[in-house]
């Protein structure tokens, strides 16, 4: 069986054996970027990536991955400086699902049309 915990202590593990961990501490005492700021970008990325849907699928891709990335380092950043907010989470979990289930609406618009849309 998987445990999520197990799979968030891995990913933290990976996070401060490949130095992302000097990144945060850059970030925080040097910048005036937090989580917050990331998980914004990280929902302009996310918009980005449903806008370019229909015209480059490569694109697409390489955003949607951008993506995952910087939602795992603003959620590593948070955690490890002691920066979260509720706000953040709200920001995190309703927007980056937003974005992906609304990239994946349109999606399936454009490409099936409307005979699976019940009225």
């Amino acid at each position: 069986m998987i445990n999520l915990l197990d799979i968030h202590q891995k990913k933290m593990e990976v996070f401060e054996k490949t130095g992302i961990g000097n990144w945060c501490d850059w970030l925080e005492k040097r910048t005036w970027i937090r989580p917050n700021h990331i998980t914004v970008v990280n929902l302009m990325v996310g918009w980005a990536a449903t806008m370019s849907l229909f015209n480059d699928v490569g694109q697409t891709s390489g955003l949607i991955i951008l993506m995952m990335m910087l939602d795992g380092f603003d959620g590593y950043y948070a955690v490890r400086n002691n920066l979260k907010t509720k706000m953040g989470e709200v920001l995190d979990h309703g927007g980056g699902y937003m974005a992906i289930g609304v990239a994946m609406l349109l999606k399936s618009y454009w490409h099936y049309g409307e005979w699976w849309i019940e009225y």
